[in-house]
């Protein structure tokens, strides 16, 4: 009977820290996300989806921080401009917990190659080479750009960055890249992929 109670006891504790634990969690994020007007990270999301359950309309979208992706929704108001699926709008996202995101509904989408254009050149560091589909090379690189981190893949003729040979692509450890001042997300390689049809964020 003892040992009854114990074992009882014991599930009811184990109870009862999950839920305080969960409590806390989702305190803490709704204090994260109350205030990602003064404390978020600026970038961009691309929207994915738009869905309505009976009056209510919701936007889906997803992100990348760090070379991670991440997916968020978020509900719209009545009334309000529909957002264009597959194009990118701003976010705001918590350093401390990533997942946690606002979209910033714009008028109309952001023109990547505008903010390209006006931006500035870095040096990235090539990963990863894969041949895949030669004789374009998958190229793996990262970047640092305000001390934020990125990283993507894009898909380009080995002539196009003056490498004849894999090995030479491969050795070939530093890219220039042209990134947006305002959105470092945005860069030219990343869109310069041949696979790259059309805006994408999830590869």
């Amino acid at each position: 009977m003892f040992r009854k109670l114990l074992r009882q006891d014991l599930i009811f504790l184990i109870l009862i820290l999950s839920y305080i634990i969960l409590k806390f969690s989702r305190s803490n994020e709704d204090y994260l996300h109350e205030n990602l007007d003064k404390e978020g990270v600026r970038s961009v999301a691309l929207m994915t989806d738009i869905s309505s359950v009976k009056t209510r309309t919701y936007v889906h979208y997803k992100y990348s921080v760090g070379g991670k992706i991440y997916n968020g929704s978020q509900k719209i108001q009545e009334n309000s401009l529909l957002p264009e699926k597959l194009g990118f709008y701003p976010i705001l996202y918590s350093l401390e917990k990533n997942n946690v995101s606002k979209l910033l509904l714009t008028e109309k989408p952001l023109n990547p190659k505008k903010f390209i254009n006006d931006g500035v050149y870095v040096n990235g560091k090539i990963t990863k080479v894969l041949e895949g589909h030669y004789p374009a090379l998958d190229f793996y690189i990262s970047y640092n750009f305000n001390n934020q981190d990125f990283s993507f893949r894009t898909r380009l003729h080995k002539d196009s960055i003056n490498c004849s040979i894999l090995e030479d692509c491969k050795n070939k450890k530093i890219i220039r890249i042209k990134v947006s001042k305002e959105y470092p997300f945005f860069n030219d390689l990343y869109f310069k992929s041949s696979d790259r049809q059309r805006k994408n964020i999830n590869s």
